[in-house]
């Protein structure tokens, strides 16, 4: 009888081990590959980025396609905060793309969203804003919305009155 409860136990304990083994080399399956380089040396999946002098703090995290930001990038103020997101569109290629950002205060209040096209060549990248943007001051209100083409503003649709720091605004055209 005792030799059956050791048996008993002994097959237990292995099945326990045999788990336990089979389930971290299934999280190591799944578990997300960070901050690698595809075999032309281009940063390509997703990337965390942290602080030099605090490994704890993110700095970016988003997506690499052909060593380009793809997808989704977000950067962090030095509190951990957001500091700034970008949701690029789908046909992030060489050329003129879109993408949407917003930027937000270090206290975490938005400081301003928009579109912007971004242009991509072999030697730069460079965003101008294009479509609506929002302005908003550090109390979290809405100070100016402008129409922008190509990085020039075309219209002013609305903007706050330097003078008026309530919630009623005149419209500016």
């Amino acid at each position: 009888m005792a030799r059956f409860r050791l048996k008993e136990l002994s097959f237990r304990l292995l099945l326990l081990i045999v788990g336990v083994l089979f389930l971290s080399s299934c999280s190591f399956l799944f578990h997300p590959r960070i901050n690698l380089y595809d075999a032309a040396g281009k940063r390509t999946g997703r990337w965390i980025l942290y602080s030099s002098d605090d490994t704890t703090r993110k700095v970016s995290d988003g997506f690499f396609k052909d060593d380009l930001e793809y997808r989704r990038f977000i950067y962090y103020h030095p509190n951990g905060r957001r500091q700034a997101r970008f949701v690029y569109g789908r046909n992030h290629v060489y050329g003129k793309s879109h993408l949407k950002a917003k930027f937000w205060y270090p206290d975490g209040k938005v400081m301003q969203k928009g579109t912007s096209l971004f242009f991509i060549s072999e030697k730069e990248v460079r965003y101008v804003y294009d479509g609506i943007w929002r302005f908003y001051d550090e109390q979290g209100k809405l100070t100016e919305k402008t129409r922008y083409e190509m990085g020039e503003p075309v219209e002013i649709i609305y903007q706050r009155s330097p003078q008026d720091s309530s919630d009623s605004a005149a419209l500016i055209q």
